[in-house]
């Protein structure tokens, strides 16, 4: 029975706790102009037009395997007009290629958010989150392989 009791007041608590950090968290989110999605300004033809000739010579460098130069100019592409899900896309496949797997998933996070139904973008960024658990998980068994004691020499008798 105590434990129950127990078991109701902590869950009582990080409710209440919960509710608190998202009313926050939410009014922190909504009055930061930095933190308002950039898709909702409006773009001008010109900005258009040259984030479409950003985007295609980001391409030219991704096809010819230049990654670094991609995220540089695609960038910019993304900046001028944020509505623009080819360039998150080619972004994302730049970070990808980079293996800057959290930059890939941001990017394409927006295409998916831009295009729900844009399937090649989906599956680029399950492959995305896939490799990120990859790398994550790779980095933890070394630390884990070097934090183990090594096993002590036992003494012949």
């Amino acid at each position: 029975m105590s434990k129950s009791l127990a078991f109701a007041a902590v869950l009582l608590v990080s409710l209440l706790c919960a509710g608190v950090v998202l009313a926050q968290t939410a009014t922190n989110y909504t009055d930061n102009p930095r933190n308002s999605p950039a898709v909702e300004r409006t773009v001008s033809p010109e900005a258009k037009a040259e984030s479409k000739r950003l985007y295609k010579e980001g391409v030219k460098y991704g096809l010819a395997g230049l990654f670094q130069q991609a995220v540089v100019v695609l960038q910019r592409s993304v900046e001028l007009d944020p509505k623009n899900a080819d360039a998150h896309f080619a972004l994302g496949h730049a970070y990808f290629d980079l293996k800057q797997y959290r930059n890939a998933i941001e990017s394409l996070k927006v295409v998916v958010e831009l295009n729900p139904k844009d399937e090649e973008a989906r599956d680029r960024l399950g492959l995305a989150r896939a490799m990120l658990w990859e790398e994550d998980n790779a980095k933890l068994t070394a630390q884990r392989q070097k934090a183990a004691p090594k096993p002590q020499p036992v003494a012949e008798q």
